[in-house]
């Protein structure tokens, strides 16, 4: 893999060009069928392992459309992506679709794809963050923080406007997706509450395809470490989280039970990426809820369930949430909770990082 890795960095020069050259630089079709095959299909028999089975091709014909084709109904006929289970040779997995294929886009694809990612949500004070920039060798300690395992994915849950539940997958390509699907749950608990808390995220490649062993770093005593990818790092101020929940000028806001909630989209340091957050004020256990003139029956069990009796067990949950969050100094301030959705980046930006970024031990953060 490492021989391969290393083939692969000297004809992907042309990573994050507005043009990409065929040829010398970049390679022919053929070339990257053939690193395909080798590093995916092929690679797999060697290593006996087939745990991720499923491996992804851009379709030729929808670029030429600028991402679907379309039918004389108008209905889109060519999706920029699919998607084969593998198996031992390529021309069973591909069948009579081969010359449909974006070789040189369908191998980036899967590098991303086939890489392992950790997604790092946290809450850090503004004066730590000052510290830790200014302080080389030193660690970030956050307030709150949740560290989790995420994938890669070339499609994205399309969140319908008035609920945090995701209705329908429809394809993203070429932008890539990292999704938190219970994101209500992860981050029940990470609050900013404080002026001077700061929201942080932190996207790592921590293995995969993308991994050689020679991309292991050797510390001063010789041992080797556990590297790490740093893809996407930013934060923002409790203050611009507040004022644009506030002002509305938020994507779009809707009722969410335990308070108003306004979706919050962020962009990356230099534009690089998106962070999609759902931003909910944690209600004041003083407001009461809204009882439910009648209660709803069941028509399979004819169990009786009030909409108030949902509202209440809901302001029941946040009461002890609120007065958690609000004690502090400074009464005027509003908790705010935040469960992010999803990271994005476009599939250049993350294969040219994956390919040619410098490795790290440490997580860090760009301001």
């Amino acid at each position: 893999r490492d021989e391969l890795l290393a083939i692969v960095r000297k004809y992907s020069s042309s990573l994050g060009q507005t043009i990409a050259r065929d040829g010398e630089e970049s390679g022919d079709s053929h070339f990257w069928q053939e690193m395909l095959d080798m590093f995916f299909v092929r690679g797999l028999v060697q290593s006996k392992t087939t745990s991720d089975d499923l491996l992804f091709f851009v379709n030729l014909l929808s670029l030429e459309f600028g991402g679907g084709g379309f039918n004389d109904e108008g209905k889109i006929f060519a999706e920029p992506c699919f998607v084969r289970r593998w198996q031992p040779q390529l021309s069973k997995v591909l069948g009579d679709r081969t010359r449909e294929v974006d070789w040189r886009r369908s191998f980036y694809l899967n590098l991303v794809v086939h890489t392992t990612y950790t997604l790092t949500v946290s809450i850090c004070s503004r004066e730590e963050l000052l510290r830790y920039r200014n302080s080389s060798g030193s660690s970030l300690e956050s307030i709150y923080k949740i560290t989790k395992n995420v994938f890669a994915s070339p499609s994205r849950s399309n969140f319908q406007t008035k609920s945090s539940k995701a209705s329908e997958t429809v394809s993203s390509y070429p932008d890539i997706y990292f999704s938190v699907d219970d994101h209500d749950d992860t981050f029940e608990h990470l609050i900013l509450k404080n002026e001077d808390h700061c929201y942080c995220v932190l996207l790592h490649a921590t293995g995969g395809a993308a991994f050689g062993s020679g991309r292991l770093i050797r510390g001063k005593d010789g041992s080797r470490s556990s590297a790490v990818v740093t893809l996407f790092s930013g934060f923002v101020s409790y203050e611009m989280v507040r004022s644009a929940f506030e002002s509305g000028k938020l994507s779009f806001g809707f009722l969410h039970l335990g308070g108003k909630s306004e979706r919050l989209v962020m962009r990356g340091p230099g534009g690089r990426g998106e962070v999609d957050v759902i931003v909910t004020r944690v209600p004041d256990p003083s407001e009461e809820p809204v009882e439910a003139p009648s209660p709803i029956p069941s028509e399979k069990t004819g169990a009786k369930l009030g909409i108030g009796t949902i509202v209440r067990k809901a302001a029941d949950a946040a009461k002890h949430a609120y007065l958690a969050a609000s004690s502090g100094p400074n009464e005027d301030l509003i908790p705010l909770r935040c469960s992010l959705l999803s990271v994005s980046l476009d599939w250049e930006t993350l294969a040219h990082d994956l390919l040619f970024k410098v490795l790290s031990c440490d997580f860090y953060l760009q301001f």
